[in-house]
């Protein structure tokens, strides 16, 4: 897992641009369902092509010295969770494969970041030590402004409960292969 405060220069275009609360909302509100009943709303961009909106951007930013040829693509969302919310323990994982088969396949690389300046009360990330299932030992992540954090997916992880405020992240997993949600 790695962390790092003060990701983006202040005044970058990229920050300044989602300081826009709607900005967030849009995402969290357009992503579509990639399967007739599958929970959540997600994105996928190839890194291929030239970046479309404010979110490939940052994708391109955070993850651009990689060779998109070794790569299937980004998985990509926003979760705005408000006072009570949580989401339980998961793994990020191709829910339509582990609907059929039961088989946990997870991308390689998932990655938070906390570009929107919120003033928000709980709603830390934790993280489950790797190759463990006994949540009581973690990593407990603070959801600061401009932070990012990278860590394994296949990593039990949750957001826990939010006190005060609205939490804003965005999310985005590398897949090293193309994941069945997208046929």
């Amino acid at each position: 897992m790695t962390l790092q405060d003060d990701y983006l220069p202040l005044d970058s275009f990229l920050l300044k641009e989602l300081q826009n609360f709607d900005t967030w909302l849009e995402l969290s509100d357009s992503a579509t369902v990639y399967n007739e009943g599958l929970e959540g709303g997600y994105k996928w961009w190839d890194g291929k092509t030239e970046p479309v909106d404010i979110w490939q951007m940052i994708i391109e930013k955070v993850w651009g010295h990689l060779d998109v040829n070794t790569i299937a693509g980004f998985e990509y969302w926003a979760n705005v969770l408000s006072k009570n919310n949580e989401l339980s323990w998961h793994q990020d994982k191709d829910e339509k494969e582990y609907d059929i088969s039961g088989k946990t396949i997870c991308p390689s690389v998932s990655t938070v970041y906390y570009g929107y300046d919120h003033q928000v009360e709980g709603g830390f990330i934790e993280i489950g030590l790797p190759n463990s299932t006994d949540k009581k030992q973690t990593e407990r992540i603070q959801p600061k402004f401009n932070r990012i954090v990278t860590f394994d997916p296949s990593r039990w992880h949750r957001v826990m409960p939010i006190k005060s405020g609205v939490r804003l992240a965005f999310q985005i997993n590398i897949w090293e292969d193309r994941p069945s949600f997208l046929e």
